[in-house]
């Protein structure tokens, strides 16, 4: 069982999951300026994130995708074949959730574990550092702030956002941002996708 079966199935239940309210899904979601990307993000009014680890795949990254993935992510979700189910919650921490995928003749299923909690220790700074530099002035321009930072750089006007508003604010501002992106699709799109594809 590879990656692609796992992530094929995964899709199909998070477009189900999340149709109509007004989520998006993101394959290979990179953070932390690219040091870590998530194999599948769900974008609501939380930042969900999924790690797939497949009868191919290794552990010895996760243990860094862990650091990563608890600076942004509001919810985790290991989703792993029984391979992997033993070593990966001796691992993974308490408020991330387990789903194990399992080949049952030819087709993947999944089942879930543990469920996922809120995680207590985000970075917020990190989160901000998701959005691009447009986005960044444009949170600006909403609170009248974005004189003076049009030429600055991205990290400058990050420091003013953080300056002007609080956490929640800014996590809230972020999932508007990335949720806004041309060509980045929404659950309800992916779920009727995916049922053409089955036709």
């Amino acid at each position: 069982m590879y990656d692609i079966d796992i992530r094929i199935i995964l899709k199909e239940y998070l477009a189900q999951e999340f149709a109509n309210t007004h989520s998006i899904i993101v394959d290979e979601f990179k953070i932390c300026w690219g040091d870590a990307r998530v194999d599948i993000a769900v974008v609501n009014s939380n930042l969900h994130g999924y790690e797939i680890k497949s009868d191919n795949d290794t552990l010895d990254r996760l243990p860094r995708q862990i650091e990563f993935y608890g600076k942004v992510f509001d919810t985790m979700s290991i989703v792993c074949s029984k391979k992997w189910l033993s070593e990966s919650r001796q691992l993974i921490p308490s408020w991330w959730g387990i789903v194990v995928a399992e080949e049952i003749d030819g087709r993947v299923f999944l089942q879930r574990r543990r469920k996922e909690r809120l995680n207590k220790k985000i970075d917020v700074r990190s989160v901000l550092e998701l959005t691009w530099k447009g986005e960044a002035l444009g949170i600006l321009e909403a609170h009248n702030a974005v004189r003076g930072f049009k030429s600055k750089p991205r990290w400058d006007i990050w420091d003013r956002i953080i300056e002007l508003l609080d956490k929640e604010s800014i996590k809230r501002a972020v999932r508007t941002c990335i949720k806004g992106r041309d060509g980045w699709r929404s659950a309800e799109t992916m779920k009727r996708l995916i049922k053409v594809d089955l036709q």
